[in-house]
């Protein structure tokens, strides 16, 4: 495609590795205005789809210059590390850009073999979603401030996350145990890379712990996101998206809040979810 056109951003601020210029699908609805960019697609082949989420009807697809796209909303350029075979979505703009991995046409037959061929299967949308993490969110804060109000959660000096005993130990200042808390440990936080991964795939979690979190897969059966199965680090495009993970960890395993165990950098958050407290005098 020609770039005989000028944009209104820096062009040698462009993040894509594809060039300015390349060939993308969007809508005519997103380049007349009328509709905002609600989904992104990065094929698998390397494509890029920028698409309002309300038709795919080959009268209303246009193939356009890619720049053109991205210069109608500066949120766009924030998915340029999408890696191909992933999609992104939103409620609506300004609102937070979720995730997910989408499968090629001929995966349908190599679902997870965790699934029963005849359950009923459907994805949420984006609204969908963020309405069940807003209430996973909002249980979580109760549970929070009663981990705090009835369990004297935040007033130690110091931790230990015990693996083998699958539990966190909780001491004051003159090191005496005040109480413990068995956990299951639900996924880590990297904030150097912005990144998520799952305790179930996570080789320096023990097999036991690691067992207990792989119930969190059936999450993806939930809401049909496959972001819940996905073994691999994935990037999260806010450090809260984090908390709301653990919020629907939390949820599922019906726990009783969260601890975010931080490692002496403060570089990973290891989140953990409570399911028993104790007070050291009945341990």
């Amino acid at each position: 495609m020609s770039n005989a056109h000028t944009h209104s951003f820096d062009e040698a601020d462009w993040p894509f590795d594809e060039p300015v210029n390349t060939a993308t699908f969007t809508t005519r609805h997103v380049m007349d205005g009328s509709l905002p960019v609600l989904e992104v697609f990065h094929d698998h082949d390397g494509e890029w789809q920028f698409l309002c989420g309300t038709t795919t009807e080959q009268a209303d697809v246009k193939l356009v210059c890619m720049g053109c796209v991205l210069e109608r909303d500066a949120s766009l350029f924030g998915l340029a590390d999408l890696p191909p075979g992933w999609c992104a979505d939103r409620a609506a703009p300004g609102e937070s850009w979720i995730r997910d991995v989408f499968p090629q046409e001929n995966d349908d037959e190599n679902e997870s073999e965790e699934v029963e061929s005849d359950e009923a299967f459907s994805r949420m949308s984006a609204a969908e979603f963020e309405s069940f993490i807003d209430s996973a969110v909002a249980e979580l804060s109760r549970k929070q401030d009663a981990l705090i109000s009835e369990h004297g959660f935040g007033s130690f000096a110091r931790w230990f996350f015990d693996q083998a005993n699958e539990k966190i130990e909780m001491f004051d200042e003159d090191d005496r145990k005040l109480f413990e808390a068995d956990v299951i440990d639900i996924g880590s936080y990297a904030r150097n890379s912005s990144t998520w991964k799952w305790a179930w795939s996570n080789e320096s979690v023990l097999p036991a712990l690691r067992e207990k979190s792989a119930a969190l897969k059936v999450l993806e059966r939930t809401t049909g996101r496959r972001l819940f199965i996905v073994p691999e680090a994935f990037k999260l495009d806010e450090e809260c998206m984090a908390w709301e993970l653990a919020a629907l960890g939390v949820q599922l395993l019906s726990a009783m809040g969260v601890y975010r165990a931080p490692d002496s950098a403060g570089r990973l958050n290891t989140f953990l979810a409570v399911t028993a407290v104790r007070l050291a005098a009945a341990a």
